[in-house]
């Protein structure tokens, strides 16, 4: 074998090898390790081969292994398939460059971002979680509108620009979306007002004149006569209406004051909680008048000031006359009255 030392030589644009002298060509490093060997065969390189380019198919490369995509189609999203080698072109999760769509197109004209669709017939999901909570953002990076959906140890959904209120709309068939619960940035809520001048201020539906607050639960059932009800209505001005066969309690102080009892006719009766307590009125704050039928009068349960006992008595007027009945001992007596 013939050996060349490069140092010598220079300007070397081609080396030959005589027919017959091993008919090949190798060139080794200074600690005498072949690295490169040429034959009439080909090339064999022993370590790292660095170029600016590689051209050829690559048919006959050894120690690569091949890949096959699958349904591979224009944007579809790249998925492994469980099988070695094997990749799948995925038909409902795709990407244009602006939308992602997950299940699928969902038929629903415009450009979304991000569009969830379940194909089959189930309930189209999401989740988004975190082992130190979660939330989601929609943001107008032009008016700097935020909504935030979050759990971080509670449910929470938050309109986070500073003044800005938290708007609820619905749509009526045949019509079009509208302002029915709005909440603003200083707690006001308004119901089918966009402009609440009060913590809570409601308003009837569009085309009512009537606005209610229904109360009801399971003791009392859940119908249209059912509950209690506080409302305004043109023709009948303001109310509050019980429906049920119980009384009516008004209370200051947490103290029940005055009572409006029930009764299966329309007679009923409204009175103090507790007797010989209460007054109508006060000397600086006197009923202009009392229109009453009879006037029915007892200090039952105490005493008069003259001798100390106490009595029970009736006043009931004739077509003359005033009457006075005494209904502990059944003695009736006339007023004597005197023309003027």
């Amino acid at each position: 074998m013939s050996q060349i030392n490069l140092k010598s030589i220079s300007g070397i644009t081609s080396i030959t090898t005589p027919a017959g002298v091993d008919n090949q060509l190798t060139v080794h490093t200074n600690d005498t390790t072949q690295r490169v060997k040429v034959t009439q065969s080909g090339i064999d390189v022993t370590g790292v081969v660095t170029a600016t380019s590689f051209v050829g198919d690559g048919s006959n490369l050894t120690g690569i292994t091949q890949t096959t995509i699958n349904t591979n189609a224009d944007n579809r999203i790249i998925t492994g398939s469980g099988t070695a080698n094997t990749l799948n072109g995925e038909a409902n999760l795709t990407f244009d460059g602006t939308e992602l769509q997950i299940g699928g197109d969902s038929g629903f004209s415009g450009t979304w971002g991000l569009s969830v669709y379940n194909t089959s017939s189930n309930v189209g999901t999401g989740l988004f979680a975190g082992l130190q909570g979660a939330e989601v953002q929609i943001r107008d990076l032009g008016s700097s509108e935020c909504l935030k959906l979050a759990a971080n140890g509670q449910a929470s959904l938050y309109s986070l620009k500073g003044g800005d209120p938290m708007v609820f709309y619905t749509t009526p068939s045949g019509g079009s979306s509208a302002d029915r619960l709005r909440i603003t940035s200083t707690g006001r809520f308004g119901f089918n007002r966009s402009s609440p001048v009060h913590a809570m201020h409601l308003s009837p539906e569009p085309g009512q004149s009537r606005i209610d607050l229904h109360m009801t639960n399971d003791t009392t059932g859940h119908n249209n006569t059912d509950g209690v009800q506080f409302g305004y209505q043109n023709s009948a001005g303001a109310y509050i209406w019980n429906f049920e066969n119980t009384d009516i309690y008004f209370g200051t102080n947490n103290i029940s004051r005055l009572i409006i009892e029930t009764s299966a006719s329309t007679t009923f009766n409204f009175r103090p909680n507790t007797n010989n307590v209460c007054s109508l009125g006060t000397n600086s704050h006197r009923w202009a008048n009392i229109h009453t039928n009879d006037l029915n009068l007892s200090n039952e349960g105490s005493m008069n000031e003259v001798d100390g006992t106490w009595g029970q008595y009736t006043i009931q007027e004739g077509e003359n006359d005033l009457f006075l009945i005494n209904r502990r001992s059944g003695k009736r007596y006339k007023f004597l009255l005197q023309e003027v």
